[in-house]
């Protein structure tokens, strides 16, 4: 990589992850803004909350010592990067708060609504009857897969004693143990889609039920976008800055989250209310344009900060 950084003078040079960060700082003579979109500490941590591994297995004991001292080395890390870069980016004023990065600039996550061709063919595989979950992101990455397995086999048939039609849509590429949800009695797993917009509009309520993450869900964003109201965990709706009850439903526990969807399906007036007061703290906060002057400032911060130097 080093002859490849050194061939070019820079004069500025935005890294995506810390981890990549670690290859080339040293190697380019740049002011340099580095993007911390998740915290793996952060990761790390809510996994022994939960007590399992990113591969779904139980924590053995040494496991768990081994991820306590990931969690520790990666703290670290986000020192050793605020030493030597000029400017951090975070996704959240959580993840800022908990860091203590002074050198960092919040740059919220952003969505912009896809707008399909008129004559889009794209149509969700979703039988007509029950209400329909849904339930989208990449399924290969560990806290999404964990949380489609949860959602399959403990939140939604606490729901389906209710509604015995209802449908668990999963869209995105899914994982192995995804696939294996395939069987199931009301389970869709539909795999990677070209557009997210005709599932969203088969929806009658978005379900966010991770249980680790780091930085923003921007799978909140996009249901607050095409108006479907959504039942989240904590750390699904983590740095968004959204407010329980008026903009989504906050719970943490299968019962409850099933608990919070009930609510929603029998009340469809509250959840257009609650839809609409989502759309507009989208629209208010988290389309392209809000992210654009944060960048700006990360730059121009990053370049009075070497010239300094």
């Amino acid at each position: 990589m080093a002859p490849w950084v050194r061939e070019t003078r820079y004069d500025l040079v935005w890294c995506a992850r810390e981890r990549n960060w670690l290859k080339i700082r040293g190697l380019v003579d740049a002011p340099s803004v580095v993007d911390v979109d998740d915290l793996e500490d952060v990761l790390i941590r809510r996994w022994l909350a939960v007590d399992r591994a990113p591969d779904g297995t139980a924590l053995t004991p040494s496991r768990r010592a081994g991820m306590l001292r990931d969690a520790r080395w990666w703290a670290s890390v986000h020192r050793r990067t605020e030493r030597t870069a000029d400017v951090l980016v975070l996704a959240s004023e959580a993840d800022r708060d908990r860091t203590g990065l002074s050198q960092a600039v919040v740059v919220p996550n952003t969505y912009e609504r896809e707008h399909p061709p008129a004559a889009s063919t794209v149509q969700p595989s979703v039988p007509a009857g029950g209400p329909v979950l849904l339930f989208q992101g990449a399924l290969t990455w560990p806290p999404n897969e964990d949380a489609a397995l949860w959602l399959v086999e403990e939140i939604a048939p606490a729901v389906r004693r209710t509604h015995p039609g209802l449908r668990v849509v999963l869209a995105g590429s899914p994982s192995a143990r995804v696939l294996e949800l395939r069987g199931r009695p009301g389970v869709e797993v539909v795999g990677r889609v070209p557009e997210m917009t005709p599932y969203l509009d088969a929806a009658d309520l978005v379900v966010v039920p991770l249980r680790v993450g780091g930085g923003t869900r921007i799978k909140i964003l996009e249901a607050f976008a095409h108006d479907v109201p959504v039942v989240s965990t904590a750390v699904g709706a983590e740095g968004i800055g959204v407010d329980p009850g008026v903009h989504l439903e906050i719970a943490d526990t299968a019962d409850a989250i099933a608990d919070r969807c009930l609510r929603l399906l029998a009340e469809p007036r509250r959840a257009r209310d609650m839809a609409g007061r989502a759309r507009s703290f989208y629209e208010n906060g988290h389309r392209a344009v809000h992210a654009r002057q944060r960048i700006h400032e990360a730059a121009e911060r990053a370049l009075r900060r070497a010239a300094s130097r």
